[in-house]
């Protein structure tokens, strides 16, 4: 890492991380629902694992099914973490390859400007699309309220 600047590092950090930010908040969100399935997959094994006066075969079956539910949970668990470290490998990585080589060289770091106009792009459309989603209502209301006459 000898000749980079630890400062365009960071900078570059900051708008790398802008980038997949969607993907990282999708991928909490998919591990915040799985803790609350296993959560729930939990209580019904601890209710099928009390010991009853009439245990059969059923609530054993249910049993069997829910401890293979919380495995395959816990294992899903385990590849979103391993989504989320690699992203931010990939973050830190792309960071340090596109940081400036040094302030006194005068390197611009273009990679990160059009990186930051994609994402200024990205954003600009995000806000078009919900324009024309509110123009869109606005035509349908005035469409009603013309067939109405």
């Amino acid at each position: 890492m000898a000749g980079k600047n630890r400062e365009s590092i960071f900078e570059n950090r900051e708008i790398i991380e802008q980038y997949f930010e969607p993907e990282l908040k999708a991928l909490m969100e998919e591990l915040d629902k799985s803790k609350e399935y296993s959560k729930t997959i939990d209580d019904e094994i601890k209710k099928l694992s009390f010991p009853s006066l009439g245990s059969n075969k059923g609530s054993q079956h249910y049993l069997i099914e829910h401890i293979t539910n919380a495995v395959q949970l816990q294992t899903q668990r385990q590849g979103i973490w391993r989504d989320v470290v690699s992203i931010k490998a990939k973050i830190l990585d792309y960071s340090i390859k596109l940081a400036d080589e040094d302030r006194e060289t005068g390197k611009d770091g273009e990679y990160l400007k059009a990186l930051s106009e994609l994402i200024e792009m990205r954003k600009s459309d995000n806000k078009k699309e919900e324009k024309v989603e509110q123009d869109e209502s606005e035509l349908d209301s005035q469409i009603d309220k013309a067939l109405e006459k």
